[in-house]
């Protein structure tokens, strides 16, 4: 397993052009089996410490304010508020990572009224 993630190559293809190998640093293998769980054990803590902030929304007697799959992170508030709270500490948490988020991939949907 450490001989696979140890020597990563990689080439950019750019319509039917491809570029010189190249190494990779750093990072898990896009689309690798194991990709999402290894992510998701580097950011656990992340994602503990949103979760026990306590606002988001109570279902069965629990809080549930994050689901995260992989580099896939949504968070769940009942109202702007909230969501802007979970927000900022998830940037904090993740800036202590060394983690940024592309803002072309984010997106925001409203606050279902079903749950007000």
């Amino acid at each position: 397993m450490a001989f696979l993630y140890s020597r990563k190559t990689t080439v950019v293809r750019w319509q039917s052009s491809f570029s010189s190998k190249f190494c990779i640093g750093y990072g898990v293998r896009q689309y690798g089996v194991l990709s999402p769980h290894f992510f998701t054990g580097y950011i656990r803590d992340v994602i503990r410490s949103v979760g026990d902030v306590g606002v988001g929304c109570v279902i069965g007697g629990q809080v549930i304010n994050i689901m995260a799959y992989a580099d896939d992170i949504v968070i769940i508030a009942l109202s702007w508020t909230a969501m802007q709270l979970l927000l900022s500490f998830l940037n904090a948490q993740s800036v202590m990572l060394e983690l940024t988020s592309n803002a072309k991939k984010n997106c925001m949907h409203g606050v279902l009224t079903a749950f007000k």
